[in-house]
């Protein structure tokens, strides 16, 4: 994966000048890598050969404003969009699971983390090493709403919770609305990222249901 990372950094420059490269951390947010959160809720992600390895993440939504932000007045190059926390694997994965309501991860050694998951999960757990965002904070005027993945994780499994809670209330609506199962299922889970979006705006939101349900028939 580092050879392939190291390829595109330096082709992109040479064979297309003005191109620009945006290195993209953990991706998590409402619909992105809701595998991870249901599996360290089920303990299926442990912790391996100690979790020295160095992560960086990034919310989606401020995955988006970093984009815009590059394709609006990036200048050719290579631009970290992650938050500004990096973490060892060892300090995120059981906030995770805390934040998820989960015991806390398993922990197994490298040798057997290799047998049941490969080389390469390994050395993402124990030799990675995090990202700055310095040159995308300071070249894009970009700044992620999360600064840190402990906020964005927090945000993200309240939103997970709100979506498994009135998923089942909203679809009927939807689906009176539009007659159409697959435009019904559309229109729902296109609400949820407003809900989120319109919590991180500062909006006060105490009745979620009512909020959604407006949103559905706007």
């Amino acid at each position: 994966m580092s050879a392939a990372i190291t390829y595109v950094d330096k082709t992109v420059p040479l064979e297309a000048p003005e191109g620009i490269v945006l290195r993209y951390g953990g991706l998590y947010g409402p619909g992105a890598s809701d595998v991870l959160l249901e599996a360290a809720r089920k303990r299926q992600v442990p912790v391996i050969g100690g979790g020295t390895g160095v992560g960086s993440f990034i919310e989606i939504t401020d995955a988006a404003a970093a984009t815009i932000a590059a394709v609006g007045r990036g200048a050719p190059g290579v631009y970290n969009v992650v938050d500004s926390d990096p973490a060892r694997v060892a300090e995120w994965l059981p906030y995770l699971a805390q934040v998820a309501g989960a015991k806390p991860p398993l922990r197994v050694p490298a040798w057997l983390g290799r047998l049941l998951a490969g080389e390469f999960v390994v050395a993402q757990m124990t030799t990675s090493r995090g990202s700055s965002n310095e040159k995308a904070r300071k070249e894009l005027g970009w700044v992620p709403r999360y600064a840190s993945w402990r906020e964005g994780f927090r945000a993200w499994d309240e939103a997970d919770a709100a979506e498994a809670e009135y998923r089942p209330l909203l679809f009927p609506i939807a689906y009176g609305v539009t007659r159409s199962v697959g435009d019904a299922g559309d229109i729902v889970q296109d609400a949820f990222p407003d809900l989120t979006r319109a919590r991180q705006a500062g909006t006060t939101i105490t009745d979620p249901k009512a909020y959604l349900t407006k949103r559905l028939a706007e």
